[in-house]
């Protein structure tokens, strides 16, 4: 089935951010009473809520910790580069014909900075910021009715498992990317309809779905 619509999670999927996140993670637990994050491997394989309870997070901290957590990142912005063969896949995609967007839990404005330092910001045409970590399947749905797009039609590349449940209760297709901050093992428990390793992987499973 046609895919004219691909929408991309930011953190993660586009910009490799993990090392840094665990970093400024791990700056701001003391703060926030949270437990440091140990292990890099333990950590990809908890989904999110579980990650929570790991470390001592309470849903009612987030909002403080995350606009701390978005300072920080941004302070840094120029340590954040973009997965690597990202950026040709995206021109490739827009030459097919294939229309890009970002939805992200990050604020549109750090987005906005960092793609137009990488010199893609013109590839997208709508970027999309939800804060709300599970509320990601509300947005996609709107997306989908603006742009007058079949939500069959859509698919959301993601790096968690929380993309992929979004993407599913959407009803846009999921399609997870094994490069960023979940495991391959438990993004396959999210049931997306394919895992890539690389870009060029993702830019070959589009280009055969459309054939």
């Amino acid at each position: 089935m046609r895919i004219p619509l691909v929408i991309f999670d930011f953190d993660g999927t586009m910009v490799r951010t993990l090392p840094l996140a665990m970093e400024i993670f791990n700056q701001l637990a003391p703060v926030h009473n949270f437990q440091p994050i140990q292990d890099f491997e333990a950590l990809r394989s908890l989904p999110t809520k579980a990650f929570f309870r790991q470390q001592g997070i309470r849903i009612w901290k987030l909002g403080r910790f995350v606009k701390g957590f978005q300072e920080e990142m941004q302070k840094r912005a120029q340590e954040i580069q973009p997965v690597q063969g990202l950026p040709e896949v995206l021109a490739n995609l827009r030459k097919d014909g294939h229309r890009l967007g970002i939805l992200s839990s990050n604020a549109e404005l750090h987005i906005r900075e960092r793609l137009r330092f990488f010199g893609i910001e013109d590839c997208f045409e709508l970027i999309s910021s939800y804060p709300k970590l599970f509320g990601k399947a509300k947005m996609l749905k709107r997306i989908s009715k603006t742009l007058d797009i079949s939500r069959a039609e859509v698919a959301y590349i993601g790096d968690e498992y929380r993309d992929m449940e979004a993407a599913r209760k959407a009803g846009v297709r999921p399609v997870a990317v094994s490069w960023g901050y979940h495991s391959s093992a438990l993004l396959s428990d999210a049931k997306p309809e394919v895992i890539v390793d690389t870009p060029a992987a993702l830019l070959e499973w589009i280009q055969r779905e459309n054939r």
